[in-house]
């Protein structure tokens, strides 16, 4: 953060601001993993390396989806729509994913982590996210 730099405390709002930058960039990380842990899934049956890298995955979506509520919060950005219809897709998207880990459903588990979570976060990334930012100012 570049106002810590300059030794003037920055406002919770700035910090929201650099928060919601960061998650637009994490958001290409937590992809990568998704669509890595099909392939492992789906590929190379390495079970081990399959856990892994599905434990991070589902990490990063708690850290994300932590960072967007929090910085939502801070900026009183409650009432976005189009936000709000993200947080409730996220919510089915990844009770979807527990369902299908539980019942050993991997073709629809592989289905979610290839494309059904991608398109998601790249959602947050292009829409979801930018609005927040943009809220900041209003």
């Amino acid at each position: 953060m570049k106002d810590v730099e300059l030794g003037r405390k920055p406002s919770p709002k700035e910090i929201a601001d650099e928060t919601l930058h960061q998650l637009c960039e994490f958001s290409t990380s937590l992809i990568s993993l998704s669509e890595q842990s099909s392939r492992l899934l789906t590929d190379t049956g390495d079970d081990a390396a399959f856990q892994h890298t599905f434990l991070r995955l589902i990490d990063g979506l708690e850290v994300f989806m932590d960072g967007i509520t929090t910085s939502r919060a801070v900026l009183g950005a409650g009432g976005i729509e189009a936000v709000q219809a993200l947080e409730e897709s996220f919510v089915a998207i990844t009770n979807e994913l527990v369902l299908a880990t539980r019942t050993r459903n991997e073709a629809h588990r592989i289905q979610i982590l290839q494309e059904v979570l991608p398109v998601h976060l790249r959602e947050w990334a292009e829409k979801g996210i930018p609005q927040l930012i943009r809220s900041r100012d209003s």
